[in-house]
Parts: structure tokens; C-alpha cells; sequence
């Protein structure tokens, strides 16, 4: 079964963290956002390559493109981020230890490896060391 899922615009959401503020837009259908399975988290990400619009879930088909549970959205199509992720991401989040901001996704068992929180650098995946359990919901973010 196909789900539409429902975007604000890229722009919209790169406008209001630019200005550090909530997104001023409305939602709507969004044909190249169907997807087999949930979608649970979004967030703003840069990679190197400039801020791009990540999804994470369930899925491994996002808007017609194989993508196993993450994807980027390059401005035309999804594609998945590295060789994609072995279970379902319930959260996601953007933190930098210093040395440039990383990806952060946690989920339902092991993700790329052997833990349910994983870190993306634009190039691989890592898992996080010592994750206490099988399972990993909400991420923050603190100073």
C-alpha cells in the first residue's frame, strides 16, 4: 500500500532555520513523497554537499526510489544515504562534537551495525558505542 506523506517545502524549512525560527508554511500532498511504509522523522541536514531535507522510517521505497529507511532529497528525487539502514528510524537529529555537524538516527534494533543509534558524517555510518538497549527512541539535541 502506497501513503502519501505530507512536506512543507525544502525552502521554506532553509528560510526558517536560517533565521532560527519555526517554518511558516502549510503542509500538503506531496506525489513524490509516497512511500511503502511511516515515515517518522525529518530534519534539515548538510552533508558537505549543501542543506538537504532527510526522511527516516519504515519505509524502502520513498517517491518511487529504492530507499532502505533514510533518504535525501536532492531537490528532484529521494536517494538513499549510503547503503541505507538495516531496521526502522524513529528519530533523528543534527549535533556536532567539534568537528562538523553529524546525522544522528536512532531505531528499532540495529541499525547499521550493531547498535539502535547509528551517526552519519556524509560518507558512513557509525554506530554509538555502549547504546544501552535493543531499541532507541527520541533524540535531543543540548548545548
Amino acid at each position: 500500500m502506497r501513503h502519501p506523506a505530507a512536506w512543507c517545502t525544502l525552502s521554506s524549512v532553509l528560510a526558517a532555520q536560517a533565521a532560527r525560527a519555526q517554518p511558516a508554511c502549510g503542509w500538503s500532498n506531496a506525489p513524490a513523497a509516497e512511500t511503502d511504509d511511516a515515515v517518522n522523522a525529518l530534519v534539515v541536514y548538510d552533508d558537505g554537499s549543501g542543506p538537504a531535507l532527510y526522511a527516516g522510517g519504515d519505509f524502502v521505497a520513498l517517491g518511487g526510489q529504492s530507499v532502505r529507511r533514510i533518504g535525501r532529497w536532492d531537490g528532484q528525487n529521494w536517494e538513499q544515504v549510503g547503503p541505507g539502514l538495516d531496521n526502522g528510524v524513529l528519530d533523528m537529529a543534527v549535533f556536532d562534537w567539534g568537528d562538523g555537524p553529524r546525522l544522528i538516527v536512532s531505531g528499532r534494533g540495529y541499525l547499521a551495525g550493531a547498535a539502535p543509534v547509528s551517526v552519519w558524517d556524509g560518507d558512513t555510518w557509525t554506530d554509538v558505542p555502549d547504546t544501552p538497549s535493543f531499541w532507541a527512541g527520541g533524540l535531543g539535541v543540548s548545548d
